[in-house]
């Protein structure tokens, strides 16, 4: 439970058994294709083994995925996370299983929020507005009471997407302008 909690889903941080890997693939052409490997892993793994030891150093790229703000950069994430998300959506359709709900409002979050920060304020509430309604269908809110693999800051997202996305977003801007006014 604990690893669905954290969310950190990133493949270099495990070693999986090759017979996992024939049966599921990476998702090619899709920016954090392992956010939507891992969890399945995880959910389809017959042990899981954990070490505390750091066996891999991971070093910040600016012009990486994750913190290059280009547009296209931009819209490929965007474009990810939808792939990524109607991914586990049918997962969690078929299967009801608690830990894909964990997952969703990881990646639900992340959606949002990449929509906030790379696009605007408005286009994020676009996949809030896209997306909420499926959850409530599916009956997420009452799932995200009482599941514990999923992280506080997720379920009171899901609650309230749109003033946690406009907070976001006046915090980004007044950082913005803050570091404009200081020259940085």
């Amino acid at each position: 439970n604990s690893v669905f909690y954290a969310g950190l889903w990133y493949s270099w941080a495990r070693i999986i058994n090759k017979d996992l890997l024939i049966k599921h693939k990476f998702t090619s052409g899709i920016y954090y294709e392992d956010l939507a490997l891992i969890p399945i892993l995880y959910i389809r793994a017959k042990n899981i083994i954990h070490i505390k030891e750091a066996i891999y150093w991971y070093r910040l790229n600016q012009n990486g995925i994750t913190l290059s703000q280009s547009k296209a950069n931009s819209g490929k994430t965007i474009e990810s996370f939808e792939i990524i998300i109607e991914q586990y959506l049918k997962l969690y359709e078929e299967e009801k299983n608690q830990h894909i709900i964990s997952t969703i409002m990881q990646i639900y979050y992340l959606l949002c929020t990449s929509a906030c920060v790379r696009l605007n304020l408005f286009q994020s509430f676009k996949f809030v507005k896209a997306y909420k309604a499926r959850l409530d269908k599916l009956g997420f809110e009452q799932l995200l009471r009482n599941n514990l693999t999923v992280h506080k800051k997720l379920y009171y997202f899901y609650l309230y997407p749109y003033p946690y996305l406009s907070l976001l977003c006046l915090g980004i801007y007044t950082r913005d302008k803050y570091r404009l006014i200081k020259g940085r």
